[in-house]
């Protein structure tokens, strides 16, 4: 089995380190995006639909994984209502980021750079007005 089939489990449960080093660094734009583009490097090797396939299952668990992460937060609110909206405006950016990575990852230099600052562009402006 290639370890590549670990990659969702990877990415849903990479948000509690993440969440660990946004303590000491205040910026989610860029950990949460750079965390993710060092797995999508690990998958754009593949460079087939497979690595597609692995890169959107990815995305989808590390948005679920993290909307759910805020369940905590929310719970306290009294209502479950703020998890759906949340899930609902997270998931596809998350997505979205990490299809903008994997878009990058296969690329050269430039390719993956302007891919990175466009994830994290994305990201910035999703906490900015969410």
């Amino acid at each position: 089995m290639e370890a590549i089939v670990f990659m969702p489990l990877v990415a849903a449960f990479s948000v509690f380190p993440i969440w660990i080093v946004e303590q000491y660094l205040p910026v989610p734009w860029l950990v949460e995006e750079l965390v993710k583009f060092v797995m999508v490097l690990y998958v754009a090797r593949l460079k087939s639909i497979k690595g597609l396939v692995w890169v959107v299952a990815s995305g989808l668990a590390y948005g679920v994984s993290e909307a759910f992460f805020y369940l905590f937060n929310l719970l306290s609110a009294g209502s479950i209502a703020p998890l759906v909206w949340r899930l609902a405006l997270t998931l596809p950016m998350q997505l979205m980021t990490f299809l903008v990575l994997y878009y990058g990852a296969l690329g050269g230099w430039l390719r993956k750079s302007v891919a990175l600052i466009l994830a994290f562009v994305i990201h910035f402006l999703f906490n900015l007005i969410i």
